[in-house]
């Protein structure tokens, strides 16, 4: 058995049509208490663990209890008002012209030998956003990380 390498972390990455300013995109997430954080700033560790699903732009979205959130998630139609914005705010990101594939990365624990975890991977549309972070809920079947992938088709 290995060790964790890191825990209880989201993170999100952008394939983007044009260039466009993501930050400021992203900045209703600040409403969730999730501070935005620069690929540059991130950990390498983080960027090794996930580099098969990398896309052009990386952010991690910090709040170590933002995960919280997902366990008090027993009902698929009774989610916590939190997660419910999230979806929303990452829906309406998903929508905008510029973006092509938005990836988000849920994650309980990152092992040393990633081998040992529990990847799930979800891809969904805009207005299924909902159903797939349900797979990261107590009774849903998310593991270590769940990878849910949005495309704007």
């Amino acid at each position: 058995m290995s060790y964790v390498i890191f825990d209880c972390t989201q993170l999100i990455t952008i394939n983007t049509r044009t260039e466009i300013n993501l930050q400021y995109l992203l900045e209703p997430l600040g409403e969730l208490n999730l501070k935005l954080v620069t690929s540059e700033s991130i950990p390498n560790k983080k960027k090794v663990y996930l580099e098969e699903y990398l896309l052009n732009h990386l952010f991690e979205l910090l709040n170590d209890e933002f995960l919280g959130y997902f366990e008090d998630w027993k009902n698929y139609d009774d989610a916590p008002e939190a997660i419910t914005k999230f979806a929303l705010i990452i829906k309406n990101i998903a929508l905008q012209n510029n973006i092509d594939t938005l990836r988000l990365f849920l994650i309980n624990h990152a092992s040393e030998n990633k081998q040992e975890d529990t990847i799930t991977q979800v891809d969904v549309s805009p207005d299924s956003i909902m159903k797939g972070l349900f797979h990261f809920s107590c009774f849903g079947d998310g593991g270590s990380m769940l990878v849910l992938t949005v495309r704007n088709n």
